[in-house]
């Protein structure tokens, strides 16, 4: 994602949640995920439902949702469609960038192309007898009704079904669409990219694929120190995904699976990365201890073609990071 923070992103999400008791693991519907378009750089998936039960949710939509979800909120109430609408479960996906500068850079996600599918319980009826009744316009596209946000810049939304909203710029909405009645291929048909949200998907409450631009991008935010070495953007464009996720039940720790094109790229890179941490963690020890503690526990080792990372952190460490803004937008 463009400018975006990966620790915020990805890191608190993975900390809030296995800092909880065992969660109940829930399979995104092959449904959803095929409604989302082929050339989809980053895929994520929250659970709000089970989400909303800890108290650390305030944090975890603030830093670790889109932005557009709370405009979809908002768009929501502004039509009077917000009374015992309940929004259960959120996927989201995020088109390459076109504007990046560089060849590696040009498949990285851009966060101002984020298209979401949000699933609960809706009265399509009641909310465009709403907008009629207020003079609140929507345009027909394939037989669906798009509605735009008068409020929110460039949100528009779609009712699917009375279980199914559709919201983003309305330029992919009409993709979206298209991928929906089949004119356009939908992300089960990228091979790769399916195949790591397969892999993924069920494991938990909160969990996001990068596609290779995405995971380059994001390794150069999370340890910039390491991208700074000779031959690092080679190396690093070697890796061609990247999974992430959690393990276990009271223990804090978020796990990474990096994609490599081989066992012997897999350990170069794992060594690259070991000594970005450890430089960055250098760096932090005075500006943000608690970030030297949090690096201090990352594990990095290669695994046949892939790498595993895992981070761990206390309680206290997580609200420290927190209240520093660590993870801030």
């Amino acid at each position: 994602m463009k400018g975006a923070n990966i620790l915020r992103k990805y890191l608190l999400p993975m900390l809030l949640i296995a800092s909880c008791a065992p969660l109940r693991a829930d399979t995104l519907g092959v449904n959803i995920v095929a409604m989302f378009p082929k050339s989809t750089a980053e895929f994520a998936y929250a659970n709000l439902k089970e989400a909303r039960k800890f108290t650390w949710y305030a944090q975890f939509k603030s830093q670790a949702l889109p932005l557009r979800f709370s405009d979809l909120e908002h768009f929501l109430a502004s039509i009077g469609a917000d009374d015992n609408i309940q929004i259960d479960e959120l996927a989201w996906a995020l088109g390459s960038g076109e504007t990046e500068i560089g060849p590696d850079d040009k498949s990285a996600p851009d966060s101002r192309k984020v298209l979401g599918v949000a699933l609960g319980n809706f009265d399509p009826e009641s909310a465009k007898s709403y907008m009629k009744t207020h003079k609140i316009r929507g345009f027909d596209y394939r037989g669906y009704t798009l509605y735009p946000c008068a409020s929110c810049a460039d949100l528009a939304l779609v009712f699917i079904d009375s279980s199914t909203v559709a919201f983003g710029p309305p330029r992919l909405l009409e993709q979206l669409i298209e991928v929906r009645v089949g004119a356009e291929d939908s992300l089960i048909q990228n091979e790769k990219a399916f195949a790591l949200i397969s892999q993924i998907n069920g494991r938990g409450i909160f969990w996001g694929v990068l596609n290779q631009g995405g995971t380059r991008q994001a390794l150069r935010q999370i340890v910039p120190e390491a991208a700074q070495f000779p031959q690092a953007s080679k190396l690093l464009s070697k890796l061609s995904g990247m999974v992430i996720s959690f393990q276990g039940s009271s223990d804090l720790e978020a796990h990474f699976q990096l994609i490599s094109s081989s066992a012997e790229d897999s350990a170069t890179i794992s060594q690259l990365l070991q000594v970005g941490v450890l430089l960055r963690q250098f760096e932090a020890r005075d500006s943000n201890p608690g970030l030297a503690t949090l690096l201090d526990s990352v594990r990095i080792a290669p695994n046949g073609e892939g790498l595993e990372v895992s981070i761990a952190a206390t309680d206290e460490l997580v609200i420290d990071l927190i209240n520093r803004k660590t993870f801030s937008r």
